[in-house]
């Protein structure tokens, strides 16, 4: 199958008959989105550059056999307008260990914007969730990460809705950009500066040199969090142990071992 461009909306016709099915697919896409246990998805992995799953590089035709621009497949499409909490991934992307580290993160964090949107929303929970994930935004994007900041310390200021939709477009922007391994460094540096009046010079030197080889690509991301997270331990701070981002998943998981 194939979509075929069209000045309203593309439409997805059989090559080797010409027949359209375009209705056919929306429809079932309609029911399917329907389902209870759609609701309930931590994350949704589809078929890259497919005419009815593929979220970028999707070739519209006019006319064979070239195609005339790219865009998204009809299913993903309408999956991410009636769902955009819910991460959303290629296959082929999820070949990259950064790739698939980010797609890791986005599911537990979105669950948990979803599970406070579904408590009952009030001025606390909102800053207690910011504050719980405040490096985590900040190794996807400093941009809306202060954002998001100056928009929670308004809250008291402005309609408690408005706010909630404010950040939720917000976190789902911050969360479609990458995590890269400068943004990572920065993160680390910021948790490390909470640590650097407690540190015994030998443990300053050790968690520096740890980042620095992180920086420089020689070890994991798991190895710098867990020298970070025992530091927070041990020297009891309240603000790194509260952090979602040195406890990013079910430790039974391990997924930082094999992302």
């Amino acid at each position: 199958m194939m979509l075929v461009d069209n000045k309203n909306s593309p439409r997805l016709v059989v090559i080797k008959t010409g027949n359209d099915v375009t209705k056919k697919i929306i429809a079932w896409t309609q029911r399917k989105l329907k389902e209870k246990e759609m609701e309930h998805l931590g994350g949704l992995i589809l078929k890259s550059k497919s005419p009815s799953c593929g979220l970028k590089k999707v070739k519209l035709f006019k006319g064979k056999p070239h195609p005339s621009r790219e865009g998204k497949g009809l299913f993903a499409q309408s999956f991410q307008e009636k769902f955009p909490f819910i991460p959303v991934e290629e296959d082929t992307e999820l070949q990259q260990t950064q790739q698939r580290e980010n797609f890791i993160n986005r599911i537990f964090i979105l669950y948990e914007w979803r599970r406070f949107l579904q408590k009952g929303k009030d001025i606390k929970f909102l800053v207690d969730f910011h504050s719980r994930f405040k490096s985590s935004l900040l190794a996807q994007s400093q941009k809306y990460y202060y954002q998001m900041e100056k928009l929670v310390k308004q809250a008291q200021h402005f309609p408690l809705e408005e706010i909630i939709k404010q950040y939720s477009q917000l976190l789902v922007k911050a969360l479609s950009l990458k995590a890269t391994n400068k943004k990572h460094s920065y993160t680390l540096n910021y948790l490390l500066a909470f640590l650097k009046k407690s540190l015994q010079p030998e443990e300053k030197k050790e968690l520096l040199d740890v980042i620095s080889s992180y920086q420089k690509g020689g070890i994991p991301l798991v190895i710098p969090i867990t020298l970070i997270n025992h530091y927070a331990q041990k020297y009891n701070q309240p603000y790194l142990q509260q952090q979602y981002y040195l406890h990013p998943h079910p430790l039974q998981l391990k997924l930082l071992n094999h992302a």
